[in-house]
């Protein structure tokens, strides 16, 4: 995906411990223990490009969506979470789409 949807940026390595707390704050919700720490975040984001495969949406200085696609064991895999509370926006359906059309990208090329 060349452009990014109206509103988000791409995922920069600084981003890391706040989107391990998002992550966190999204595993509990589910009932998990939310243990994401900030290095599990960098060791994932090492398969990606975050500057053609990331999404991320900021509102008054907090992440509230985010998303990025990587290649895992051969194949195109997708991450990210909305940040409780904000769900029901619409958030993740740009999320799934924009990951979506650029795993496409990447199966075809």
């Amino acid at each position: 995906m060349s452009s990014l949807p109206e509103g988000w940026r791409r995922l920069r390595a600084e981003d890391a411990a706040a989107t391990a707390e998002l992550l966190a704050k999204d595993e509990i919700l589910h009932g998990h223990p939310g243990q994401v720490s900030d290095q599990d975040v960098r060791e994932w984001w090492r398969r990606t490009d975050l500057d053609r495969n990331s999404w991320v949406r900021e509102e008054d200085g907090h992440l509230i969506a985010l998303g990025w696609v990587e290649e895992y064991g051969g194949d195109v895999v997708g991450g990210g979470a909305v940040r409780p509370g904000e769900k029901g926006r619409g958030l993740g359906a740009t999320l799934v789409e924009a990951a979506e059309r650029r795993a496409g990208a990447r199966a075809r090329a």
